[in-house]
């Protein structure tokens, strides 16, 4: 066994964390479009569409895509330098691929001829099994899929328990290429799925991760983030940079979100939930409501009339707005530049402020607050801000992002900071 390391220096924009050039095996660099979509690496060219879809991409052969209404690619198909078989792609409702076909001509809009290339059984999001043959005279066969807690596929085997094909989990951003023989009887096993929503594409070394295309070899998508700095401040980053504990199968925003959030969300309920010392000894534990009105709650048995003798009215046991301003972790310094846009649901005599269009479970506001008028506003000059991701509470998710200014929103309208651009 060898033991070491290795690094790979890199270079990112500052304002944009657009990455500019990579050192490793291969060195890279990078430019990109207005719209912060990748345009070459060096290696490969990269065309996109007018929906920010990426539409082509060309290296010794080029490689052509194509989506439908839903935004799912369909099509796929290369030149005659590309060596890439014209395939058409079906989904199931909640996007995920359930079918490949194989066009035999190379008119993959005008061809009725086509054959399976390869179908996927999925148990909700799990993926269970694969038909396909291996040869175009070969008879279609099972072959049962072993997914990780993720559901990425890790190993696939036959009827005869025979593992076919292994995908180890030796690169957390998925770097690695499978291993398409792992029985050793020298027939090739290809199959495409990686994290959970990705698509392998051999000819690009890419992964179509349907509302985006994530390159493995970087740990970033190529392009940004199309819900912009609500899905965090680095808008290329995969998964908060975290692929062993959270997936992203849309492309848009990790999976685990909601789930962590709502755990979290849980977390938070039970941490201000607090039990009543008066009444140790009471025959069932007792316990106080959290909230601007701890009134005592029915939570258990005798604690609902013991706690309506003990807890004054209107008046809360534990602290009803969260630590650290809100934030989850640390907050870090930041400078919104000019032509950013902001909003606040409330008065302009608050501080806290989000990503225009942040969802407001993803705010985690106090109660009450959503009955409050949406303020849009534009960055007229640098503003100074601490920002971070916002913590669960209230009984909602948060995770989303939040700016916080040293002084009210209604000074900073007066100073020539911002303008109002909605009301």
């Amino acid at each position: 066994m060898q033991t070491g390391s290795m690094a790979y220096p890199y270079a990112l924009n500052p304002i944009n964390n657009r990455l500019l050039h990579l050192a490793g095996p291969v060195t890279k660099s990078f430019i990109y479009d207005a719209a912060g979509n990748r345009l070459t690496d060096g290696l490969n060219r990269y065309a996109w569409n007018a929906a920010g879809r990426l539409s082509k991409v060309v290296r010794e052969g080029s490689v052509s895509y194509r989506y439908n209404g839903h935004g799912e690619r369909i099509v796929k198909a290369g030149d005659l330098n590309s060596k890439v078989d014209p395939t058409l792609f079906v989904y199931d409702p909640a996007g995920k691929i359930i079918g490949e076909y194989r066009v035999v001509n190379k008119d993959p809009e005008k061809s009725n001829n086509w054959e399976v290339k390869q179908e996927t059984i999925w148990l909700g999001d799990i993926p269970l099994a694969v038909l396909k043959r291996n040869a175009k005279t070969d008879a279609i066969k099972v072959y049962f899929i072993q997914a990780d807690h993720l559901n990425t596929p890790r190993v696939i085997i036959d009827q005869n328990h025979n593992p076919i094909w292994r995908w180890d989990n030796i690169d957390p951003f998925g770097a690695n290429l499978p291993d398409e023989d792992p029985d050793g009887d020298s027939k090739l096993f290809k199959y495409n799925l990686r994290f959970a929503g990705q698509y392998f594409d051999q000819e690009t070394q890419l992964h179509y991760n349907y509302l985006r295309d994530y390159d493995p070899s970087t740990g970033r998508y190529l392009q940004s983030d199309p819900i912009g700095l609500a899905g965090g401040l680095n808008p290329y980053r995969y998964v908060f940079n975290n692929p062993l504990q959270y997936t992203d199968p849309t492309g848009e925003n990790p999976l685990f979100w909601w789930a962590v959030g709502g755990a979290l969300t849980l977390l938070d309920m039970l941490k201000s939930t607090e039990p009543n010392p008066k009444f140790p000894d009471a025959l069932e534990p007792v316990w106080t409501v959290p909230g601007p009105v701890g009134n005592g709650k029915k939570m258990c048995g005798v604690a609902n009339e013991v706690a309506k003798r003990t807890i004054p009215k209107n008046k809360s046991l534990v602290p009803f707005d969260p630590p650290n301003e809100g934030f989850l972790g640390a907050p870090r310094s930041f400078t919104l530049l000019p032509g950013a846009r902001i909003d606040r649901i409330g008065f302009d005599g608050g501080r806290f402020l989000s990503p225009a269009g942040t969802p407001a479970a993803m705010r985690a506001l106090r109660p009450g607050t959503e009955s409050r008028p949406l303020r849009t506003f534009e960055v007229v000059k640098p503003l100074n801000v601490r920002t971070g991701e916002i913590a669960p509470a209230y009984g909602q998710t948060g995770l989303g992002i939040q700016f916080v200014t040293d002084r009210p929103v209604r000074e900073l309208l007066q100073e020539g900071f911002l303008r109002s651009v909605s009301q």
